[in-house]
């Protein structure tokens, strides 16, 4: 009963008012006080032309009530250049939004930036991803909303968006290898290790090589491989051996272990075998120390100077 009472009283006020009634300006509606000058310099440094009516009021508007908390002390008030700029930059220095200065939007912007613009440039960079007269047209085109809460259904938008750009992603989680993959990473690691010693062992097998060429005494040779780090002498051979044999064929060493390369090189090991067994190797199967062991001729000795010439 009082809510009908109220109605037909307002209804009675309404038509009251003459026709051509229209309510006092705002203060900031006036494009001659101290906000509307300080909101003009603050465009005139952005390099904006003249805006339409709506949108610097609103400007105004931010301006003056800035000044008005100020004034009577309000905690958090601060000078609403402040407020105005960073609006501002949000809009006119983010990528395609430069036609963006509209009423709507400009009250929008204003409401959100005061929380993210401690992010700095970031806040700026943020609206790069937002097309805020995009966002605007598809509201419109929902018919969702009445227009008094247009702005403050983009407002929402906005926040949330802003919110999902700003807001660190957690990592994603780290899938854990299953067993199989386990297996094949510590079979990759376990050749990696035996190719990188087969080919340090391969070049220093070169440099002895190149030394039993140039010093022909026993002893002199015995001094330089030591310098090598290589003091026994029969190890010196193999090394030899190996390296005349397959220093120069990736093919056939990276495929097997040093054993196998070992024993392939060894003298009393038939060339036709050794030919046999290599082309195994080249075709992809699996050749055995014992197999090699087998074909090598017994009682066969051949020493390693024979490698050497």
């Amino acid at each position: 009963m009082a809510r009908a009472r109220r109605s037909e009283i307002d209804d009675e006020c309404e038509d009251a008012l003459p026709s051509d009634y229209a309510p006092p300006p705002q203060p900031w509606e006036n494009d001659d006080c101290d906000a509307a000058r300080e909101a003009r310099e603050i465009l005139d440094a952005f390099e904006v032309g003249e805006i339409d009516a709506q949108t610097r009021y609103v400007l105004h508007r931010l301006v003056y009530r800035a000044a008005r908390w100020l004034k009577l002390g309000i905690p958090g008030a601060r000078p609403g250049r402040e407020l105005v700029t960073i609006t501002l930059r949000c809009i006119l220095e983010s990528e395609g939004n430069e036609a963006a200065l509209c009423e709507l939007i400009v009250r929008a912007v204003a409401a959100v930036v005061p929380e993210f613009e401690h992010r700095g440039l970031a806040l700026v960079e943020a609206f790069d991803q937002i097309n805020l007269l995009g966002v605007l047209e598809q509201m419109r085109a929902l018919e969702y909303f009445y227009e008094s809460e247009t702005s403050s259904a983009l407002e929402r938008i906005l926040k949330h968006k802003l919110c999902r750009i700003l807001t660190p992603q957690p990592p994603a989680p780290v899938k854990q290898p299953s067993k199989e993959e386990q297996i094949a990473a510590a079979k990759a690691h376990a050749a990696a290790v035996r190719l990188a010693v087969i080919e340090r062992s391969l070049e220093l097998g070169g440099q002895l090589l190149e030394l039993r060429v140039r010093i022909c005494n026993n002893r002199e040779f015995g001094r330089q491989r030591s310098r090598l780090g290589v003091d026994d002498a029969s190890v010196a051979s193999k090394l030899m051996l190996v390296a005349r044999h397959y220093g120069q064929r990736p093919e056939v060493y990276r495929h097997v272990s040093w054993r196998i390369l070992s024993d392939l090189s060894a003298t009393n090991l038939p060339e036709p075998r050794r030919l046999d067994f290599e082309r195994r190797i080249l075709a992809g199967e699996r050749v055995r120390p014992a197999e090699i062991a087998r074909a090598r001729v017994p009682g066969r000795r051949g020493g390693a100077r024979k490698a050497w010439n």
